[in-house]
């Protein structure tokens, strides 16, 4: 076999190493996800752990975008609807099961404030206020 030969044949054995590896191409989105819930976030409440994810979830800016009015506030209508999809149905009954010193402020102020702070997006109450999805 020659020289020119050689190169062909090499070429031709890459070629085909690279199509074998692109057929090999396998990605375990199961274990990213639950990469994901093992560094999640905790929030104990009513002797409850309530866990939401490390980095934002992928609705949460298409719901801030979708509700959000022409100076990008999310109105305070939507806030239970956030702490529901952040933290659950469950979380969210008790916040509105609690005694009289659960309010929307302070689930803002003590949950949804360090977690959107955490995750690097900014948060201003519509009034000015306080501090609650924007």
């Amino acid at each position: 076999m020659d020289k020119q030969q050689q190169e062909q044949a090499l070429k031709q054995a890459t070629n085909e190493a690279v199509k074998n590896e692109r057929k090999k191409l396998i990605i375990d989105f199961d274990e990213a996800v639950e990469e994901q819930r093992s560094e999640a976030i905790e929030v104990k409440f009513d002797g409850q752990l309530f866990k939401l994810p490390s980095t934002p979830p992928a609705w949460l800016p298409l719901f801030i975008n979708r509700h959000q009015d022409e100076n990008g506030v999310v109105d305070d209508s939507k806030n239970l609807e956030i702490i529901e999809k952040l933290l659950g149905e469950g979380f969210a009954s008790k916040i509105l099961d609690a005694d009289n010193f659960v309010s929307f402020e302070l689930v803002n102020d003590k949950i949804l404030e360090p977690v959107f702070s955490h995750w690097g997006m900014e948060l201003n109450d519509e009034s000015g206020k306080g501090q609650t999805p924007s």
